[in-house]
């Protein structure tokens, strides 16, 4: 039940994009971003060090990034292979993603990267090994297959835990039904079960004390104060315009998931702002929808015109927001320099 926009072109032009964006992740200087330092070093410690294939309990890190290291060290010793490795899977899970729900695939990548979610990827990289995994459960949670769609929830955890927090979402959406006239009760229900979260984050720091650190450190938040409650006003505006379209049911039902994961984000957002910063660090979960909810929301407008105009606004006005992150030093990554021997 994916969007029909299956067709050469589409698989062609991610593959080819993907290439770039793998080699310029996973070709950088290890200085290159916050973290690239510590997964080399990491990466070889678990190599080089008295680990056995289940010690993952003697570090701090999750069964299948453990397990993800010892493989790759099975066949080489270098980290940057490793971190090139770790891009190939980031990218293509992401661009599975699209090709299988993206009305528009060139826009969908190009907020990949403007929304800053790419450069992101370079630091936060068991997270977003994770997010590939988590978000080509939607095929699954589209078909209702609560088995399928919950397994794929279990191994992204195996990399990072905090992907269980979208475990509930995933079985609730698999056994109920979502349709024009429930969507708002959803969302209600949504905004009073928002209040929770700070609590299940601390709840999950004591099962995990691993992750004590998350409470006090900095997220380096970077979604503005702004864009939280603009997620939300273009959910609501495009429930709105949807009720007055004839539409497949199957546009319908893309439309009220990748809308539900969007709601989440904005309010995650407006918690996060308001007075719990943490709670950014599952935000990435549902963020990452954008990249295939904005084209969703764009389609609604039946003018040719109209659509041209918001999409090139949205691609300009993004494009403008990427640069003010990227100059800023958000993620560090600019200025970039390949790796050397």
């Amino acid at each position: 039940m994916a969007i029909k926009n299956k067709n050469k072109k589409s698989k062609v032009f991610l593959f080819l994009s993907s290439i770039p964006l793998i080699l310029i992740m996973g070709l950088r200087d290890k200085y290159i971003g916050t973290d690239a330092i510590q997964f080399y070093s990491v990466f070889t410690e678990i190599n080089t060090g008295n680990y056995g294939w289940l010690d993952y309990g003697d570090t701090r890190y999750e069964v299948g990034y453990f397990l993800l290291n010892k493989i790759i060290g099975l066949f080489t010793q270098d980290p940057q292979v490793f971190l090139l490795i770790i891009s190939v899977i980031i990218v293509a899970g992401i661009c599975i993603f699209i090709y299988q729900n993206s009305r528009n695939p060139f826009m969908s990548l190009i907020l990949f990267q403007t929304l800053y979610f790419y450069c992101n990827s370079f630091n936060l990289v068991r997270q977003y090994i994770a997010i590939a995994i988590v978000v080509n459960s939607l095929t699954f949670i589209k078909e209702r297959k609560i088995i399928k769609s919950s397994l794929i929830i279990i191994i992204a955890s195996t990399f990072h835990t905090s992907a269980l927090f979208l475990l509930p979402l995933v079985i609730l959406l698999c056994i109920t039904k979502i349709n024009k006239l429930n969507i708002y009760m959803y969302f209600v229900g949504f905004a009073i079960f928002s209040f929770l979260i700070p609590i299940m984050i601390q709840v999950s720091v004591k099962l995990f004390p691993r992750y004590d650190y998350y409470l006090t450190y900095n997220t380096g938040y970077s979604g503005g104060k702004i864009l939280p409650y603009l997620y939300i006003i273009m959910v609501i505006i495009g429930i709105s315009l949807i009720r007055k379209l004839k539409i497949s049911d199957l546009e319908l039902k893309n439309y009220y998931m990748f809308s539900i994961f969007v709601f989440i984000t904005g309010l995650l957002g407006i918690i996060a702002n308001l007075y719990f910063q943490s709670a950014s660090r599952i935000m990435a979960y549902s963020s990452i929808y954008l990249i295939v909810f904005i084209p969703e929301f764009v389609n609604f407008f039946t003018r040719k015109v109209d659509r041209l105009i918001i999409t090139y606004g949205v691609i300009t006005l993004t494009i403008i927001y990427y640069n003010l992150l990227l100059h800023s030093g958000v993620a560090e990554v600019y200025p970039y320099a390949f790796f050397k021997n």
